[in-house]
């Protein structure tokens, strides 16, 4: 993770803080709250500049799915067997997490406790992982694709 300097931080924090204080709370929105803690920032000096595609991944995340792209490509093509094959995968991983959870819990008597929180977060990594292979197999920008996803959804109301 990249260090902030203290100031930078303290900005952050304030301007979330007085926007969460002065804005009601159906009015608040995850983007306006990015607003006022950026406000902060240029306030204090602070340099705010825009990256086209703020990545939830980043670029050396999306070398390493797009070799693993290639390498299924290599293997197996990439013609709509294929697809449905990595698509169908996100279920086999997904099951494989709640396997996992349920190893955490004890909930079978017979085996008792068999896994830990860890194995649940390696799982769901896992489920990541199959999920960004499969989206990269499908577009020719999955950071883009999954930077706007995100965005659209920081943006939703969070009201019922």
């Amino acid at each position: 993770m990249t260090p902030f300097p203290a100031g930078a931080v303290d900005a952050l924090a304030h301007g979330l803080e007085d926007y969460r204080l002065t804005t009601p709370t159906d009015q608040q929105t995850p983007a306006e709250a990015a607003v006022a803690a950026a406000e902060y920032l240029v306030a204090l000096g602070y340099t705010v500049t825009h990256q086209e595609h703020p990545m939830p991944m980043t670029p050396d995340h999306w070398t390493t799915i797009r070799g693993l792209v290639a390498w299924l490509d290599q293997q197996n093509g990439r013609d709509q067997q294929e697809i449905t094959l990595r698509l169908l995968k996100l279920t086999e991983e997904s099951g494989e997490v709640a396997q996992a959870w349920i190893g955490t819990t004890g909930q079978n008597p017979r085996k008792g406790t068999t896994h830990s929180v860890e194995d649940v977060a390696d799982e769901l990594c896992d489920v990541i992982v199959t999920a960004a292979v499969a989206l990269a197999s499908l577009v020719d920008d999955p950071a883009g694709h999954l930077y706007t996803k995100l965005r659209r959804i920081a943006e939703r109301p969070r009201t019922p």
